[in-house]
């Protein structure tokens, strides 16, 4: 599984334009090790008019979604590629399918060829793929690989699971409808704040290191108006543990309800 805090914003750029690659011509590049196994059993000419036909509908939803866990489960499965190939080439030539043999063995090449030949806004995915990552566009220029400028931000699958921990905690410590947590989002950061019979307040500030449960903690200071990461004599301090509980279970010791 790709990790984007363990690579520079160049590797996860260069990462997000191959995957764009990829996903782009989604049924060609997974018909690499499909097409092979399918000629087996299957007319050689109904497995062509399915990957075109398929190829054909991906061109009207490829740029709805991006699904990174996908990517990478394709990757693995890539690895089985030329085995498979190979294996059902033996098998074709066994059953004396001279030509379908031939086909199966060169179908990764020509998949590829394929897919360059089929027209596809690589730059577009890949900007969605970024956002994936955490990254968000400051500039408006049409993107281009190795020269977009990006921030990192937070996945947006980490953002919806922190809004579903804090909805729980809500729920189970918080006995006035008018006193409970609220989280704000603004680059790497995630602020939680409290309201307190309704006035809102900042708590503490999270910063995001590419794990759910090892965030950065820094306390806000009334004195100063400031987060500070390095105040770590507050009552409740002993709960922080990096997780979005922890904070706000510190929270509610260092600034009682």
């Amino acid at each position: 599984m790709w990790n984007p805090v363990q690579y520079t914003d160049e590797d996860n750029l260069y990462w997000c334009w191959l995957r764009a690659l990829e996903w782009g011509r989604w049924p060609l590049f997974l018909s690499q090790i499909f097409v092979p196994l399918l000629l087996i059993f299957c007319p050689w000419f109904y497995v062509l008019i399915g990957i075109f036909i398929a190829n054909l509908l991906w061109s009207f939803i490829r740029y709805k979604f991006v699904n990174i866990r996908l990517l990478n489960a394709a990757l693995y499965l890539m690895i089985l590629k030329w085995p498979v190939t190979i294996g059902a080439t033996v098998v074709l030539l066994w059953q004396h399918h001279w030509l379908v043999a031939v086909l199966a063995f060169f179908w990764p090449i020509l998949a590829i060829l394929l897919g360059i030949l089929t027209k596809t806004d690589i730059g577009r995915i890949q900007n969605m793929l970024m956002r994936k990552l955490g990254y968000e566009r400051i500039d408006m220029d049409e993107p281009k690989r190795g020269n977009a400028r990006k921030t990192r931000t937070i996945p947006e699958e980490v953002i919806e699971e922190v809004q579903a921990i804090v909805k729980r905690f809500n729920k189970k410590f918080s006995q006035r409808k008018d006193c409970y947590y609220e989280v704000e989002f603004k680059g790497q950061y995630c602020y939680l704040n409290r309201c307190d019979y309704g006035r809102m307040g900042p708590i503490c500030r999270l910063k995001y290191t590419g794990k759910l449960n090892d965030w950065s903690f820094a306390i806000f200071k009334w004195s100063s108006e400031t987060y500070d990461k390095d105040e770590w004599t507050f009552p409740g301090s002993e709960l922080v543990d990096g997780t979005i509980k922890g904070a706000m279970l510190a929270g509610l010791e260092a600034y009682p309800v």
